[in-house]
């Protein structure tokens, strides 16, 4: 094989609790993460040196987290080879959704496929556990409890079949800044932190309106009041029936899950003309 082209899912968080810090400055999280079929598109081929380019105009070297998982890559392997990875970017950028982890995990597993290095899964997740918290996630894809720093896993029941609106408008939100507010926050008053069971519960039964009343995500409260726009988003989603919409990740994008596919173009057309960079999709099940 010389040549392979992949989906890298972008992410939603069902969950997101931001627990304990650690004595590394990392935050333990309690989190239930799911793929969804919006994805960018990584083609990789062998070549003579590592190349990068993409359609979004970022950087294609370094500073790029697909070039550093194709350099963590060659470095682990020993092989002397490259490759030149071409990136198609649907995901928006700094959105809380995982575009630019995911676009690593896919390097990892394409350059893993082409040049037949038979690295496991556990070992593609450990490498990808380098270059961000997510990465084991995107490599794995589907729907996960993910607790630790993002590196411990339980496969959990995935949502039904539904209609996926993912949003976002205004500027990214730097996830050490959502961080540094969360610790100040909770510095400030007594907060007792939520556990993902009722939500897992909630996916168990396969009923949306169950699972819309255990969503949850603990960056909202602070990201919120700084970003408008993510309620005003959130409230246009709800205006047309979504069972439930929340923000994912640290933001500021948001997403509503509909049990009908009118009413979640309903909601496009009209967060397009709000002028959000808005997407319809789907829930990724387990591999």
């Amino acid at each position: 094989m010389n040549s392979i082209t992949i989906n890298a899912y972008a992410k939603i968080n069902l969950f997101l609790e931001v627990c304990e810090k650690r004595p590394d400055s990392y935050h333990d999280i309690d989190s239930i993460m799911h793929s969804v079929s919006l994805c960018d598109v990584v083609t990789i081929s062998k070549n003579d040196c590592l190349i990068l380019s993409n359609s979004a105009g970022l950087h294609n070297d370094e500073k790029n987290i697909a070039y550093k998982a194709a350099k963590l890559f060659f470095e682990h392997t020993e092989i002397e080879n490259g490759a030149k990875i071409a990136i198609t970017k649907n995901i928006p950028i700094s959105a809380g959704l995982a575009g630019g982890s995911t676009d690593a995990a896919a390097v990892l597993m394409g350059l893993n496929a082409i040049y037949d290095a038979n690295l496991s899964i556990d070992i593609l997740c450990e490498l990808g556990s380098k270059l961000g918290a997510d990465v084991p996630f995107c490599i794995r894809s589907g729907c996960y409890i993910t607790k630790g720093i993002g590196d411990i896993f339980t496969p959990c029941a995935p949502l039904p079949e539904c209609f996926i609106v993912i949003s976002k408008s205004g500027e990214g939100v730097s996830t050490p800044y959502a961080y540094n507010k969360i610790d100040l926050q909770r510095s400030e008053s007594s907060y007792k932190i939520n556990s993902s069971d009722k939500t897992i519960n909630a996916l168990n039964s396969g009923d949306l309106s169950e699972i819309k009343k255990y969503i949850f995500n603990a960056f909202e409260s602070v990201v919120c009041p700084e970003r408008p726009k993510v309620q005003e988003q959130k409230n246009i989603l709800l205006k047309h029936n979504a069972v439930c919409a929340m923000m994912s990740g640290s933001g500021p994008s948001v997403f509503g899950i509909f049990d009908s596919k009118i009413n979640a173009e309903n909601a496009l057309d009209e967060l397009k003309e709000y002028g959000a960079n808005c997407h319809l999709c789907t829930p990724i099940y387990n591999k």
